[in-house]
């Protein structure tokens, strides 16, 4: 009985809990704190490895994203009605390579516990928090929480070579690598759905493709805005979708059909003919 009594409380606890609003799950009342403020502070904490010399463009993106959508940033300790949180872990990935003759290669993976270790890949783990400056993520349901990522990886085959300190690994390649997840386009994410649609629709033709890349998939997760369409040049697609799974060229010599996860796509001459969504 005493067991019972125990489990009812925890389960009663957790029902307690304020609702953390994530992903497409969400409730209009919930963002009118949000939408009612006029000031933020941008709090980041990037945590990689000692000696790295990169700066992730973490704050100068949230600070021109927040003023975009009309929040006047704090800087310093002055009050605030919001307090915007980044928090990015990166990790450096190593490989081990072994040294290989001249024509095949100086270096090649090694399968075996022997030869160098070059960092050539890295990845990214982060936080994205809103919430009213003073209280916490947990202690209010007034909360926009959502996570990005980034990750690249080492290439499978010979290497001439590489950095072998993992301060020294391509962080910033891995922050823009997998656009889908990227901080930007979850910052977007949350932009669109607290302050509307036309900041994400404004960064869709931002003078950095990259940004636009990213508001391309805020768009189609938010929206389901396609994000390849007729016209579009065949390096843009590749670069905005990552290599595709099969390449087919078949029936027709005139035109490539790269297929990727739910999505086919024809090319010829350079350029998208036709999108199909499987």
């Amino acid at each position: 009985m005493v067991l019972q009594i125990k489990t009812a409380l925890v389960v009663f606890s957790l029902l307690l809990l304020p609702v953390t609003i994530q992903g497409q799950d969400f409730d209009e009342r919930r963002f009118a704190r949000f939408r009612a403020a006029t000031t933020v502070r941008i709090v980041v904490t990037q945590q990689l490895p000692e000696g790295t010399t990169v700066n992730l463009p973490l704050v100068p993106l949230a600070k021109e994203f927040l003023s975009a959508a009309g929040l006047k940033i704090v800087d310093g300790e002055g009050p605030s009605d919001l307090t915007f949180t980044v928090t990015a872990v990166g990790t450096a990935l190593g490989a081990r390579y072994y040294e290989a003759p001249l024509f095949d290669g100086p270096y090649s993976v090694n399968r075996q516990t022997t030869g160098k270790v070059f960092y050539l890949s890295a990845k990214f783990d982060g936080k994205i928090i809103l919430v009213p400056t003073g209280e916490s993520e947990w202690s209010t349901i007034a909360t926009y929480t959502t996570f990005f990522s980034g990750r690249t990886d080492a290439p499978s085959g010979r290497i001439s070579g590489g950095p072998t300190n993992p301060a020294q690994a391509p962080f910033l390649d891995a922050f823009w690598y997998d656009r889908s997840n990227a901080f930007p386009t979850q910052l977007l994410m949350m932009i669109g759905k607290v302050y509307g649609r036309k900041h994400v629709d404004a960064a869709f033709h931002h003078s950095d493709e990259r940004i636009r890349d990213c508001a391309r998939w805020a768009l189609f997760k938010l929206y389901n805005q396609e994000i390849i369409v007729p016209g579009m040049e065949e390096k843009e697609v590749v670069r905005i979708l990552g290599k595709p799974q099969a390449i087919v060229t078949k029936y027709d010599p005139k035109k490539t059909i790269l297929e990727y996860r739910g999505r086919v796509v024809e090319i010829e001459a350079g350029k998208v003919t036709a999108v199909r969504i499987r």
